[in-house]
């Protein structure tokens, strides 16, 4: 009974802090953000994961996970977007000027997810740094965040095929559709627990604040399972509406921002969560 009182004296103070941080607001200008740096991102990501694996590799995984969620229409545009954004016939110079562009996009949606965060929190940024040298060292982890997701998108990509590997082994001693089955759950409970290390690892080391790690993973969790979740229920009802038609020929950009604002409500969300859960756990 008590377990029953504190959980949900803690939803309803996460429910309060959203609400009172217009955290909905903020997923808006979030997804407007990240429509300009997502192709950068992934282009980081592509980059960085393909090393281990081949650009082409990681690229499929992208349009595969994505084509789930905004369709056929949509996962294609984002490989376009991947394409254009790794395009390697510029020259040298056009190259390094590129490669800037690339890294000043895709580190500005970590900016304001840092931003975001420490309005979560409560805090504001103090330094003693000068505010040119504290504007490239939030950029330089802002980038190490996104090599992390790149190395977490590579554990994915390693495990995903040893248990691929490991079909007929697991088929011959799981009678029936059983190892099918198996081999499912695997994968879910794998892309699970990496969406989680992702999670913790932005909601710890983004904020101005010191995060401890016991009240960083069950709002990681918590975010992991809300994402899980609503991918499939978002991917069902794009895919019974009409809203790429509605839009014309931006229908397969205006369903990318319609996964991106929801994807930024459930991340501050969990955010709301983990700083609730922390500081009661501290009381």
């Amino acid at each position: 009974m008590r377990f029953l009182r504190t959980s949900w004296a803690v939803l309803l103070k996460t429910f309060g802090e959203f609400a009172s941080d217009n955290c909905m607001r903020m997923a808006a200008a979030l997804s407007y953000y990240a429509i300009f740096s997502l192709p950068a991102i992934m282009a980081i990501v592509v980059s960085i994961a393909g090393t281990f694996f081949g650009a082409d590799e990681v690229r499929q995984r992208f349009v595969t996970e994505a084509r789930d969620v905004v369709g056929q229409n949509g996962a294609e545009q984002l490989e376009t977007m991947i394409e254009h954004a790794n395009r390697d016939d510029r020259g040298m110079f056009g190259t390094i000027g590129s490669v800037a562009i690339l890294v000043f996009a895709a580190t500005g949606v970590m900016s304001q997810l840092q931003s975001a965060l420490n309005d979560a929190w409560d805090v504001r940024p103090t330094t003693d740094k000068s505010k040119v040298v504290y504007f490239f060292v939030k950029r330089a982890i802002s980038l190490l965040m996104i090599a992390g997701i790149a190395l977490v998108l590579s554990v994915s990509i390693v495990a995903s095929a040893v248990l691929t590997a490991l079909q007929d082994q697991i088929g011959a001693m799981l009678p029936g559709p059983a190892w099918h089955v198996a081999i499912l759950l695997g994968n879910d409970l794998l892309g699970l627990l990496l969406q989680t290390v992702s999670f913790a690892l932005m909601y710890r080391f983004l904020p101005d604040t010191e995060v401890p790690w016991r009240g960083v993973w069950l709002g990681a969790a918590l975010t992991a399972v809300l994402f899980t979740v609503g991918r499939w229920l978002l991917g069902t009802y794009l895919s019974h509406s009409n809203l790429a038609t509605a839009y014309g020929a931006a229908g397969s950009l205006a369903l990318i921002m319609a996964w991106v604002y929801y994807s930024g409500i459930i991340f501050l969300f969990g955010a709301e969560f983990t700083q609730v859960w922390t500081r009661r756990r501290a009381e």
